[in-house]
């Protein structure tokens, strides 16, 4: 797995090594010996060799990906052809538990009916009266006109707030 190959090497291409980009390489390979286009050729062979390698390695590493694939695939198919009642009860099983829907009609019509309350009784006030009163009390003393406008409002309303 180290050696796993990550990019399709059938997609390089060879770089131009008789640009400026090479010089250093080009120059150590010149102060040997050989001349410019002899150097330019042997980092054209050089990089040819290696991405047949490369090449090679990444059509082997695929052959051997597919193999895996399909291997897996017929394991698993096997798999599902040994337990296939089991699925069934299982299905059955989650059919049940599923939360039943209502079907809807689209044929029918939404009525214009609102139904009156249960009780005639007020709502509960969402504080304790006594709460409110102190409260309120606190809100007119310490505060502006407007916090003190609805105070006198809620004292008002019986500790009723809409």
């Amino acid at each position: 797995m180290a050696d796993r190959i990550i990019n399709n090497p059938h997609l390089e291409v060879i770089p131009e090594y008789a640009g400026p980009h090479y010089d250093i390489l080009r120059n150590a390979l010149i102060q040997n010996g050989m001349t410019t286009e002899q150097a330019v050729q042997t980092l054209n062979n050089s990089w040819t060799l290696n991405h047949q390698d490369l090449i090679q390695r990444w059509d082997q590493q695929e052959l051997e990906d597919t193999h895996a694939a399909e291997q897996l695939q017929q394991e698993e198919e096997q798999r599902a052809a040994q337990q296939p009642p089991k699925r069934a009860e299982e299905r059955a099983e989650t059919d049940k538990k599923k939360t039943k829907t209502i079907e809807f009609d689209n044929a029918s019509a939404v009525g214009n009916y609102i139904a009156p309350m249960l009780g005639d009784a007020p709502l509960r006030p969402m504080f304790p009266p006594i709460f409110l009163r102190h409260l309120c009390t606190f809100l007119l003393i310490v505060t502006s006109p407007r916090r003190s406008a609805l105070a006198a409002l809620i004292l008002e309303s019986d500790g009723h707030v809409m």
